[in-house]
């Protein structure tokens, strides 16, 4: 007879999180700071630039039983100009620099086509925000799995 085996207890390994991650602050300044160099460089005199990451997930049920399950992540880049008392905006999801140079060009193009507007006031100069703290990282990380148990709770 052989000596008995010293077995460990098995422990479920955890999958790598498939979850989506918002990126860090400092990669979505960098977006900004592209835009904002490249619309220097075009002679574009005014640029406002908004960029917004969101991860959406839900999950619907009815008749006590789950019909769907959606997740979603996006980013978008908004850009305003003002050229010559004529604005325009442009939005895209791309990030690259040539897209993003061509979404100036585009919004460029935009305001040129518009009427002079006499009343157009300036675009602000750079501002300083206060942070706001509206992410939960326990609703983030709530899997779809997660949110199934939630509603068989319910």
């Amino acid at each position: 007879m052989s000596p008995a085996k010293k077995t460990r207890p098995r422990h479920k390994r955890r999958a790598p999180s498939t979850e989506a991650q918002l990126r860090p602050e400092r990669e979505l300044r960098a977006i900004t700071d592209r835009v904002l160099r490249i619309a220097k460089a075009s002679g574009i005199p005014e640029t406002e630039v908004h960029v917004d990451e969101v991860i959406d997930a839900l999950t619907r049920f009815a008749n006590n039983s789950i019909h769907q399950h959606v997740a979603e992540h996006g980013l978008t880049v908004s850009l305003r100009v003002v050229v010559d008392g004529r604005t325009a905006r442009v939005t895209t999801n791309r990030i690259e620099e040539d897209a993003l140079g061509g979404a100036l060009e585009s919004a460029a193009s935009l305001a040129a086509s518009q009427p002079k507007d006499s009343g157009l006031l300036p675009l602000p100069a750079k501002q300083k925000y206060r942070a706001v703290h509206r992410f939960s990282p326990a609703t983030a990380s709530l899997s779809a799995d997660s949110r199934a148990r939630a509603v068989k709770n319910a």
